[in-house]
């Protein structure tokens, strides 16, 4: 019987620019047509000031169905990906089928807007809810992946819903 290629194993990173954190860093992620989260190596040096971790019991937590609510036991900590009283989801490496937990965190994401046909300007989305999951998750990504964007049909509802959220906690001053 002929072998059929795994067309997961011909990945070309191809999307336009992502810049995340602040300040920003490029990023590069495989676009999974099936996931259901965005998740980031945040295992590597990840500084940015402007990254929160979700904690438990928050509007972000319920919005992004979060089974899981724990602490963080290594050192040094508190760091991205790892502190205490924080929701995580299941973070998933559609490449080795392999998942793991991930600690839920908002950050800044920017990425040129379109019109449909040509590029347009640069658009940042403070607060946009990802998971940052350990370095291992990125195993057979294409170079330089550092995390995946789930973009299933999930997707376009818990951002619509996110952006609510947002809207929601400044009107109440949070």
């Amino acid at each position: 019987m002929p072998e059929i290629p795994n067309p997961l194993r011909h990945q070309r990173p191809r999307h336009p620019p992502i810049h995340h954190r602040t300040p920003p860093v490029p990023l590069t992620l495989l676009l999974h047509l099936g996931g259901d989260s965005l998740w980031v190596n945040c295992d590597q040096p990840y500084l940015s000031s402007t990254y929160r971790p979700a904690r438990c019991g928050s509007a972000l937590c319920s919005l992004a169905a979060s089974t899981a609510c724990g602490d963080c036991f290594s050192t040094p900590r508190p760091t991205p990906g790892c502190n205490n009283n924080t929701c995580g989801i299941f973070p998933y490496n559609p490449i080795t089928s392999t998942s793991t937990s991930g600690e839920l965190a908002t950050d800044v994401i920017s990425l040129n807007s379109t019109d449909g046909s040509n590029p347009g300007p640069s658009v940042s989305v403070p607060r946009f809810l990802f998971a940052c999951a350990p370095s291992f998750l990125t195993r057979g990504l294409a170079p330089p992946s550092a995390g995946v964007a789930g973009l299933g049909i999930f997707r376009p509802r818990l951002v619509i819903a996110r952006t609510e959220v947002a809207r929601k906690e400044e009107s109440l001053g949070r």
